[in-house]
């Protein structure tokens, strides 16, 4: 069972932010934001905070001798400044979601927002081709001890034939 369990176990370290955020007058909206862990088996308490901004920060990503850039979204509420996700080199998701976020505070006509963002182990990793790898190797070791146990058992099976008679 463990050659089974050990491959996948790493799968089960995603994690995701989900933000629900409702309009309840013209200049007022409320937000919920919870964060999960081992992808929804774990999770944080909810926190229910007024929603004033969303701003998108870059930083330096230092990877052996190559240097990248990381993007991570703050919102901005009446308490302070609360770190939303980190991004990482994703600029694509990160400006949708930064512009999503501002549309909808400036009045895009939605009463309501829900957005999830969420990553895998091996995506927060950036191992996503070592992950693959990994389930491959995995599963033909499953199959290699699969059919070890089926011909060992039909094996077993004639050696008890033969020995009866």
């Amino acid at each position: 069972m463990s050659i089974i369990a050990l491959p996948t176990l790493p799968f089960l370290l995603g994690k995701s932010v989900d933000l629900n955020c409702t309009r309840l007058e013209v200049n007022y909206v409320n937000c919920q934001q919870q964060r999960f862990h081992f992808y929804h088996l774990w999770s944080e308490p909810a926190i229910s905070f007024r929603l004033t901004g969303a701003v998108i920060e870059k930083y330096d990503i230092q990877t052996g001798d190559s240097r990248d850039t990381g993007y991570k979204i703050y919102l901005t509420t009446s308490h302070g400044k609360k770190e939303f996700y980190d991004y990482r080199r994703d600029d694509d998701f990160a400006l949708n979601v930064h512009q999503t976020l501002n549309q909808f505070l400036k009045g895009s006509g939605e009463k309501s927002l829900h957005i999830l963002a969420s990553k895998s182990f091996w995506g927060e990793m950036e191992l996503i081709p070592v992950g693959f790898g990994y389930m491959i190797i995995g599963f033909f070791l499953f199959l290699v001890l699969l059919f070890s146990c089926l011909f060992l058992g039909i094996y077993l099976l004639e050696y008890w034939k033969i020995r009866r008679f």
